[in-house]
């Protein structure tokens, strides 16, 4: 009979992930056998599989450094009138079991007529603090400042105007 680990690589698991696996296993059967049930041991060892997510982003004109516990979520939105009509974006971040979600939506209304833009990009734990270099155009006192290394799950541009037209 072969082990979990095993049956785990069989089915295509990376021996680290299998271990990870294995490990939590483990830890749930000690949780059980101290009287909690599955669930709750199951519930258990999830929630402290991950942690607090901290992670730098550009909001008002700079880099601002995010801090999320398990589970949790922060959402920043930035906008209002100008000369030819309005520009709003949204952001939100979510903590998640194995990754840090980002969502983006913008919508403008200017003399060309309205736009929106939505982004859902992800990032996983171990790349939050080690992903892109520092922006290209960033300030000489953003040294040190590492982005995380998003990629792009969705995206959506409409432009109203030209839907309108046809296009």
């Amino acid at each position: 009979m072969k082990t979990l680990f095993h049956q785990l690589i069989d089915e295509g698991l990376a021996p680290r992930e299998a271990a990870s696996v294995v490990a939590e296993d483990r830890d749930i059967r000690k949780l059980e056998a101290e009287g909690l049930t599955r669930s709750d041991a199951q519930g258990t060892v999830a929630h402290r599989c991950y942690t607090t997510a901290r992670f730098w982003v550009y909001a008002n004109g700079g880099p601002v450094k995010i801090t999320l516990a398990p589970g949790c979520s922060l959402s920043w939105s930035s906008g209002g009138a100008c000369d030819e009509g309005y520009s709003y974006e949204q952001y939100r971040w979510e903590n998640c079991r194995d990754s840090v979600t980002e969502e983006f939506y913008s919508s403008a209304r200017d003399c060309d007529g309205r736009t929106e833009h939505s982004v859902e990009y992800e990032c996983t734990r171990e790349r939050l603090l080690l992903g892109n270099l520092p922006r290209p155009d960033a300030a000489p006192f953003w040294d040190g400042v590492r982005w995380p290394d998003w990629k792009i799950v969705d995206s959506c541009r409409r432009d109203h105007a030209a839907e309108a037209a046809g296009y």
